[in-house]
């Protein structure tokens, strides 16, 4: 996808400043700009109201061959936003690097859908792929969200010999991912059960939904995330709907299984083979668990099913960690070079 020796231009949207995460989108980011910084001439961030040019990075010795525009953005995101992002549209090289969750595009905007065409449209996972190509749009090959290195030891076994059992969910608390749900999913499944334990990696979380005798701990969003998947047995994630779903492959690539349903971005790198499925039903109401800007089905989780395959990851996850297959794992998702 990234060509040597050339500038490269970035609209900004809901990205934040280089080295401050809270969400995936920043996570891409600033992986990216850690990549670009070893071959490209220059980068230059355009900020949100597009009135202003910022070099972040610019190396001398390198001739730029050619100027190329990526948009890293949730698309019905690009679509709202067309009207402000028109003259960046209209550079020779612009690629659009997109993910979203609803499977239902914002269709009253696609009569700018000649205008995207134009630029090369690559998304991060097999589900968004599906989706744009259903509404014509022409994609390039997937660009999935490389994982980089200092979020995973390929070489760790997680200690499964130790008498206490971890769980870990690393996750935004929008709507969707269901964090309230896996919280009172947990305190049913082990009130009596002192040695299994809930990590959260998440964020806003009311601490009030919580007493000492829960085994649930939140931890703050500075957590070293290689250090944090260690003290760990299995994540969970009960999301309604995901367009990658990175945690979980992350939570893979060290070696722990996941308890997760398998939908949307999931099912690029989940299996039986490495997770338990979490039931879900498929509906279509505007009233049900999602957030703002996603459209269509989402994927209700079945809370007996959530309670039922955390209690069989406890026997089970010594079994499943050791037929993940990390090693194909990383070649398609960590291997960024």
């Amino acid at each position: 996808m990234f060509v040597k020796n050339c500038k490269y231009i970035f609209p900004l949207f809901n990205v934040s400043s280089i080295g401050k995460f809270r969400n995936s989108f920043e996570v891409w980011f600033n992986d990216t700009i850690q990549i670009l910084m070893k071959h490209c001439s220059e980068i230059v961030i355009k900020n949100e109201d597009f009135t202003k040019n910022v070099t972040i990075y610019k190396n001398p010795d390198i001739k730029s061959l050619d100027t190329i525009v990526v948009i890293i953005i949730n698309f019905n995101a690009l679509l709202v936003n067309l009207h402000r992002i028109v003259d960046c549209l209209n550079f020779k090289n612009v690629m659009i690097w997109t993910v979203f969750e609803g499977d239902e595009l914002m269709t009253n905007l696609l009569y700018q859908y000649d205008v995207i065409n134009k630029c090369k449209i690559y998304p991060v996972s097999s589900y968004c792929d599906n989706i744009l190509k259903q509404h014509k749009f022409i994609t390039q090959s997937i660009f999935p969200n490389y994982i980089s290195n200092d979020k995973f030891d390929i070489h760790f076994n997680p200690d499964y010999s130790s008498k206490d059992f971890v769980f870990l969910c690393v996750s935004t608390n929008a709507h969707r991912k269901n964090v309230l749900l896996l919280i009172n999913t947990f305190k049913k499944a082990f009130a009596n059960s002192p040695n299994i334990k809930l990590l959260l990696r998440v964020n806003d979380v009311d601490e009030h939904l919580l007493s000492p005798n829960d085994n649930i701990q939140i931890l703050p969003p500075s957590s070293n995330m290689k250090d944090l998947y260690k003290q760990a047995h299995a994540t969970v994630l009960a999301s309604s709907i995901e367009g990658f779903g990175m945690p979980v492959l992350e939570g893979l690539l060290n070696g722990l299984p996941s308890v997760v349903p398998f939908h949307s971005g999931l099912l690029d790198f989940v299996n039986i083979y490495n997770s338990l499925p979490v039931s879900y039903s498929v509906v279509n109401d505007p009233h049900s668990v999602r957030d703002a800007g996603i459209k269509g089905n989402v994927y209700e989780i079945d809370p007996d099913s959530l309670l039922h395959q955390m209690e069989n990851m406890v026997s089970v996850a010594p079994i499943l960690s050791k037929t993940i297959n990390r090693k194909l794992l990383y070649n398609k998702f960590a291997n960024i070079d």
